[in-house]
Formats: C-alpha cells, structure tokens, sequence
C-alpha cells in the first residue's frame, strides 16, 4: 500500500508538472502571435511593403524578411503573398540578392545584407510547405544558392558567410547574421552541404571571437584569409565606432543561436548568460564593451530579447520570460520598427515552434 501511495503521489506530481508545463507553453505561444500580429499590422502596407515608421518611412530588405517569417508563422498566405510580391518587385536585383535599402519609390542602395537574403529563404521554404505552394520553396531554394554564389567566402578551413555581397575585401562580417537553424534547413531543401560547412564556420568563428573578447561577441568583425575573426568597429564606413561593441547586431547572434537544433550554437548562446544574469531587466543597456563596460545605458528591446535568448540556452526559462517582458515594457512606451520585429521573432524563435521545431 505505502509503494502504491508513493507511485500515485508521483504520478500525480508529474501531471502538475506537465500541465503547468503545457499552461506555459500555450501563454508563451499566444504571446508570440500576438506580437507578430502587432508588427504585421503596424508595419506592413496594403501593398506588401514593410515600413520603417520611426526612420522616416523608409524599407530595408531586413525589414521585408522579418515580415515574411512573421506572416508565415502565424499563417497569414494572403500577407505573406504581398510582401514577397513586393519585395520581387522592388528589391530582387540581378544574380538573385535583395537590394537592402529602398527609399521615396526607388532603390537607394543596391548592395546586399545576407541576413536579409537568408531570412526571407527560410520564410520561402517553410511557406512552400504551410500554404502548399511550390514556387515559394523554389524561390527560397534559388535565393539561398544566391547566399552561397556572392555571399560567402573560403577563409582558412572555414566557409564564411560575409555581411554581403559587398564585404569580400577585406571580409567583413557581421555575427548577428549567422543563422544555424536556416543553414540547417537550407541543407536539408536543397541537398547542398555547403550550408552544413557555413554553419560550422559559422559555430567556430564565433567561438573564436568569444575567447578574443571574453565575454561578448562584437557588432561586426573581419575574417583573415586563414579564418581569423578579429573584432572590427562598426560597418565600414563614416560613422563607424571608435571601438568594438556588443550592440543591436550582436544581440541577435544569441537568438539566432538559441534557436539552432546544433547542441555546440546553443552552447555559445548559453555563454552569454553569465554576463546579463547578474543584471536587472531594467538596468541592461543599450551598448556594452566586448569586456562588458556599459557604454549607453538606454534601453533597447533588442538587447533585452538577445539576453532572453542566453537565458534559455542556458535553461533559464524564467528569467527569459521577464527579460521578453521587459522588452514589451520598452516597446511599448518608445515604440520602433526594429523593436516591435525582433520582439516578435524573439517570442516565436524562443517560445514557440511555429517556425518549425528540431524533431
């Protein structure tokens, strides 16, 4: 009798503990629709086209992106359809790249931003699946051959994915770029292991850069002919910083990391959670030194869902959840286009498997 009150008690104790655990997962997946639907219907025109409201109105390549994996997690064809419509129409340039930066009805900037290029093929492949639509798989399959024809560079033992078409000379990169789990998916739609080798270079090279900056992987960076990163300030240009920082860029490389089915990518974004752990959600800034200085203490929803995600690499579910509560805190009182979309793919990335899941 004991033993069967014993095995009752436990059995009972584990259904808690999956209803608990199922009660979590259902607020935690209605949260991210609800947070996709925002940018969808704050951002996104009745023509397809994704506007930067607090930057004057103007369209990146990014900003299309996010708005095709957004509207096609939630399941959206009819706004998926529009802004892949838009985004052929305006930004797709010669040898199958995106334009990155339209502007007052015209291309301003021709140059490619592979993350960009990478995020809209992922969104391409998975809709070709949900909504049954052959020539979005094959749009995503050429886009990403695209990637690999002038986006990436053989440095060293390594198959670097640069910033862009643009970045080859020196190889300039940027690690928030670096997206194992849409490699990982690459591979699998077109058979080309090439995307396998970008992701290990990928895993290495920011492994590289964690041991040269301590703790905190930088914004940008270039990558010697024999595969060596080296912290680079800011995008090559006029108004790059005068050092290295661990920024709005650097803060998706966790994400996008956390997110991987690769047990090494998670690791890497587990690395980062010592850091922000012994901060409060509401003292974490803006912009941080590699060695961890606070160099801007104003808020950023960004940062904010970049720690969430070390969280959860690191098991942390709880204080993920409030460091993504933070951010709505944020977003909410200074609303932006950049916020409200990495708040919504940090939900359905983290919390959700509506982009699909490691099984």
């Amino acid at each position: 009798m004991r033993l069967r009150t014993v095995l009752i008690t436990a059995l009972l104790s584990l259904a808690v503990v999956g209803e608990v655990d199922a009660q979590a997962k259902s607020s935690g997946t209605a949260a991210a629709k609800a947070a996709a639907a925002s940018f969808l219907s704050h951002y996104v025109l009745p023509t397809g086209r994704v506007q930067r409201l607090d930057q004057g109105g103007d369209t990146v390549s990014a900003g299309q992106a996010y708005g095709l994996l957004l509207s096609e997690a939630v399941g959206k064809r009819g706004t998926f359809a529009l802004i892949w419509r838009w985004t052929q129409a305006h930004l797709t340039r010669p040898g199958g790249l995106l334009a990155s930066h339209w502007s007052r009805g015209r291309v301003v900037d021709p140059k490619s931003a592979s993350d960009a290029d990478l995020d809209a093929a992922r969104a391409l492949i998975l809709a070709g699946s949900r909504f049954h639509i052959a020539a979005y798989r094959q749009a995503g399959m050429a886009l990403g051959r695209a990637v690999l024809a002038h986006e990436t560079e053989r440095l060293g033992r390594s198959l670097v994915l640069l910033a862009g078409s643009w970045a080859r000379k020196p190889a300039v990169v940027d690690p928030g770029y670096w997206a194992p789990r849409t490699f990982e998916l690459l591979a699998a739609a077109t058979h080309d292991q090439r995307f396998a080798r970008l992701e290990q270079g990928a895993v290495s090279l920011a492994a590289g850069l964690a041991a040269n900056a301590a703790q905190l992987p930088p914004d940008w960076a270039t990558v010697s002919p024999a595969g060596v990163p080296k912290p680079l300030a800011g995008p090559p240009g006029p108004t790059h910083e005068a050092t290295p920082r661990y920024s709005l860029d650097a803060a998706r490389l966790p994400v996008r990391f956390a997110e991987a089915c690769d047990a090494r990518s998670k690791r890497l974004s587990a690395a980062i959670w010592p850091f922000f752990s012994g901060q409060p959600p509401d003292e974490i800034g803006f912009a941080y030194s590699l060695t961890g200085q606070l160099l801007a203490p104003e808020q950023s929803p960004v940062v904010l869902v970049g720690a969430a995600a070390a969280a959860q690499a690191a098991g942390q579910t709880a204080a993920r959840d409030k460091l993504l509560a933070q951010a709505d805190a944020i977003n909410s009182r200074f609303p932006t286009y950049f916020g409200s979309a990495w708040i919504a793919l940090g939900r359905v990335e983290l919390q959700t498997t509506l982009l699909g899941s490691c099984s």
